[in-house]
């Protein structure tokens, strides 16, 4: 179930038309909404978030997702995604991937992957060809009783003037089910 687009999607930005395509190609719910201004982190992001007509969500509802590289015989991605309250644990995550260092992604890391800084999300599986591996925290995301009321999350949208509401466990299924060989649920926050 999509949600009605208010938007004109020939004139949004293309990183956004790819975002609504992904959710309109595999049926997931979501809300796109314009950010109040251009936001700088998770915290200010939760502050410009536009939803129903309000603008602003609690901290908890913002998702952060962070993009690392690693070596395992060769240089491999990983996007770690939690609520924007919670911090990520470096001791959970390194035997998760089971490599003892893990680097956060480069300028050129980010550009070879189509992203820039703040518009990270986990909306594309494949990045110009790159399989990243989705870390999903299973404690923030799934487990969180404070979520129970309200299951939706905000992140971006692919542009730092977008924002786009869905249903975390609705995405989480997908992963799961279209390509469980690179999402993994576990508890990798402190």
């Amino acid at each position: 179930m999509t949600q009605i687009k208010p938007y004109n999607e020939k004139q949004l930005p293309n990183k956004v038309q790819e975002v609504v395509a992904f959710f309109e190609e595999n049926d997931l719910w979501y809300q796109l909404s314009k950010n109040s201004a251009k936001p700088s982190g998770c915290l200010d992001a939760s502050r410009k978030r536009r939803i129903n007509a309000e603008i602003g969500i609690p901290l908890y509802q913002e998702m952060k997702s962070l993009l690392f590289t690693f070596t395992n015989n060769h240089q491999n991605y990983v996007l770690l995604h939690c609520r924007a309250n919670y911090k990520f644990s470096w001791k959970k995550i390194r035997p998760i991937l089971n490599t003892k260092k893990l680097s956060k992604a480069t300028t050129s890391d980010m550009n070879k992957l189509d992203f820039s800084p703040g518009t990270v999300n986990p909306f594309n599986i494949k990045r110009n060809g790159e399989k990243i591996i989705h870390i999903f925290d299973k404690k923030s995301i799934v487990d969180d009783l404070s979520l129970k009321k309200n299951n939706s999350m905000m992140t971006n949208a692919g542009d730092l003037d977008w924002g786009i509401a869905f249903m975390q466990n609705e995405l989480i299924t997908y992963y799961q089910s279209h390509i469980s060989d690179s999402a993994i649920l576990h508890e990798i926050t402190v």
